[in-house]
């Protein structure tokens, strides 16, 4: 489970697939593309954008890509919740 934080308030989502560089995130609900929005996961917090949006699902891009301790970090986190 992760959070979006959005001028208009927080949205839970799922990352479906997280690269150093972004994410595949489902809403549930379409989202305007935005200049800069906040997503958290796995005790990570990164800036970014929403690049695409589509049914639900958006391409999100990080501002500062993850390193790999954290990418290895975020993933053994999803591991470990099954």
């Amino acid at each position: 489970m992760a959070t979006l934080n959005l001028a208009s308030g927080p949205v839970r989502c799922h990352i479906l697939n997280l690269s150093y560089s972004g994410a595949l995130v489902h809403a549930g609900t379409n989202l305007s593309q935005d200049p800069h929005v906040d997503i958290q996961f796995a005790g990570t917090k990164r800036r970014g954008r929403v690049v695409w949006n589509k049914g639900g699902r958006l391409g999100f891009e990080f501002e500062r890509g993850l390193s790999v301790p954290e990418l290895q970090g975020a993933l053994a986190f999803d591991s470990a919740r099954g």
